[in-house]
């Protein structure tokens, strides 16, 4: 879709000043900045993510080729930036590929994406890994266990700074681009890293993780993404502009196949969250049993401390932890894993969800309105 330069503008899309600049050979009038690719000072907050329009085009079209029940992977490529003026990094995504569709696990997947890096790196093109992307509806994916899974995977082992961007396919095809970048707060990844890590485990566990969890609201941060167009980009916008290729899909006017998805996507979602509500329920109840059966236990030992004591015995420990009520019980999901965070990402799936359909209602009765004004007249 061609953007008028006053338009581009307002929607954040960034221009270059020359193409040069983007290949590396150097603007032809250099910028001013105090921007340095080296050095980057991992306190800094992370600012935006900057894709460029071929790297958009290259993951929606990798998306769009497989269906809405399959999930499309990929690589993002790139390098973040420190900017000292503004005491900031922004994480500029240049390049990027797809995964292929495999039916086994992550051998084939890794022995592809080290031999993608490996050629970008003989072509001297950028194949420094900044995160990844994938297909999916943003109510659901970007509140997922999974994605949690995966982007401490990549923050501890790659850098702070990666984040995943997630494109749906769904809401787009009515006319508005939906992608979003994610990445795990740094206050959730201080309190991970202080717990323990297990074989079994992926995220490591320790109560202050599960408090956080279970109670935060900034589990996951949303990165804002902004655009940038190459001079050759903006210079095919506009050939395309004057061929009168519009936006036509800006007029569709049917909410049936986005609304049957969305509500098919609320209804499962609500359906996880019951099981999980119920899973913590019978938690509490364990609980519950326990904390009685301790305190009557504690009672029969004061007894029996007392009657010893008035025998001149030596009285018995107020607490014996090898007894099952005096060990800790941890919310635990059928998988073994935290079950506190599945519950509190369901309940933020749930609402993320409605209020996706909702904002979608109202941009469809907007359509409708203006459409019923043109057909009065």
């Amino acid at each position: 879709m061609a953007l008028e330069p006053e338009a581009a503008t307002a929607a954040g899309v960034e221009d270059e000043n020359d193409e040069a600049a983007y290949y590396g050979d150097g603007p032809a009038n250099p910028p001013t900045s105090t921007t340095e690719p080296y050095l980057i000072d991992p306190s800094l907050p992370l600012s935006s993510v900057q894709i460029t329009s071929l790297v958009l085009l290259k993951i929606i079209k990798h998306c769009q080729d497989y269906t809405d029940a399959d999930i499309a992977t990929g690589v993002l490529l790139g390098m973040d930036l420190e900017d000292k003026s503004k005491r900031e990094v922004n994480l500029e995504v240049t390049n990027c590929f797809g995964l292929p569709k495999v039916s086994s696990e992550s051998a084939e997947v890794d022995n592809y994406t080290y031999s993608m890096m490996k050629l970008f790196r003989e072509v001297n093109v950028d194949n420094n890994n900044v995160g990844f992307f994938q297909s999916g509806n943003l109510s659901t994916s970007g509140n997922d266990v999974d994605l949690v899974k995966s982007l401490y995977s990549h923050q501890k082992d790659l850098n702070n700074n990666v984040v995943s961007i997630i494109y749906d396919p769904v809401r787009s095809r009515q006319g508005t681009l939906a992608i979003k970048a994610f990445r795990l707060s740094p206050e959730y990844m201080k309190v991970l890293d202080r717990g323990r890590t297990f074989r079994d485990h992926v995220l490591p566990q320790s109560a202050a993780a599960a408090h956080f969890a279970a109670t935060a609201k900034n589990v996951l941060q949303e990165i804002p993404i902004k655009i940038k167009d190459l001079s050759l980009s903006r210079a095919l916008a506009w050939e395309l502009q004057s061929q009168n290729l519009g936006a036509c899909d800006r007029l569709e006017l049917s909410i049936n196949p986005y609304m049957r998805k969305g509500l098919e996507v609320l209804s499962a979602t609500v359906e996880d969250t019951k099981a999980d509500l119920l899973e913590l329920s019978k938690h509490g109840r364990i609980l519950m049993t326990k904390k009685q059966d301790r305190f009557k236990w504690i009672q029969e030992r004061k007894h029996e401390n007392a009657r010893l004591k008035k025998e001149g015995k030596r009285p018995l420990p107020d607490k014996d932890r090898s007894l099952a009520i005096f060990k800790p019980t941890v919310f635990r999901d059928m998988n073994g894993q935290d079950g506190r965070l599945k519950t509190h990402l369901s309940s933020n799936r749930v609402s993320a969800t409605c209020n996706q359909i909702n904002k979608f209602s109202g941009d469809t009765f907007n359509k409708l309105y203006l459409a019923s004004g043109f057909h009065t007249k």
